[in-house]
């Protein structure tokens, strides 16, 4: 690993971001998905950093005042980014949240080595985290610093896929896409106290693949609301999700 590099996940490591990997700009551009061109939106960078974490450790960095915020993990991740941009190459910048998410970011972990997307999931699934890992921000760098080949870990194939089974919403189902429709019309219901997918999802739980890692109570609970408001505005001005 470059040296610049080195340092750079060096720091992301004490606020808990302990996935750090560089992406070639070509092999990133293949995965954009956004509006424009992937061309202009990486004019002159080289290279994408791409900044994660796995497990409970970010979480377990902020203070109890923190995570009781709108959007504490998002905040802290780039704020952490951001202390550390210094250590990479003149010039590197952290790319905005919308820009970032331009690009296809469950594919661009996998082309970064942190796993491999789920077929069922439709999750990146880490070898040690499993589908507990989560993308806090990407670093476009002025020059090569580097790139890696993508992980050959395939968890799903020999799997008795018991994820399959577990969302009363019926959303996944072998041989079929993840239904977002079916997904969000579950979720919209008004929720009694005692429905877990107001809190956690029951497919994610069920997943074999780095079980010991699973977010904490209050952190689960935390991002599965967020993405729940999320949803609710997402609908909000637009005909209730329907069946498929």
């Amino acid at each position: 690993m470059h040296a610049r590099l080195q340092d750079f996940a060096r720091a992301l490591r004490g606020d808990g971001l302990q996935l750090v990997a560089p992406v070639s700009s070509g092999r990133a551009a293949a995965l954009w998905i956004g509006r424009g061109t992937a061309a202009r939106a990486l004019r002159g960078t080289a290279t994408l950093v791409v900044c994660g974490s796995g497990g409970r450790a970010h979480w377990e960095t902020l203070a109890p005042a923190q995570q009781t915020r709108a959007h504490p993990i998002d905040a802290a991740g780039w704020a952490a980014i951001d202390r550390a941009l210094p250590l990479l190459p003149p010039r590197s910048r952290r790319l905005p949240n919308d820009v970032a998410q331009s690009f296809d970011l469950r594919r661009l972990a996998e082309a970064a080595g942190f796993g491999k997307v789920s077929p069922y999931l439709h999750l990146l699934l880490h070898p040690e985290f499993g589908s507990w890992v989560s993308l806090r921000g990407v670093v476009a760098v002025p020059e090569p610093i580097g790139d890696v080949a993508p992980t050959d870990f395939d968890p799903c194939t020999s799997c008795d896929r018991p994820c399959l089974s577990s969302c009363p919403a019926a959303a996944y189902a072998p041989e079929q896409p993840f239904s977002a429709q079916r997904c969000g019309r579950h979720r919209l219901q008004e929720q009694r106290p005692a429905e877990p997918c107001a809190d956690f999802c029951r497919v994610r739980l069920a997943c074999p693949v780095g079980r010991d890692h699973a977010y904490s109570a209050a952190e689960y609970r935390h991002r599965h609301r967020a993405n729940l408001a999320s949803i609710r505005e997402y609908w909000a001005h637009r005909p209730p999700p329907t069946e498929p």
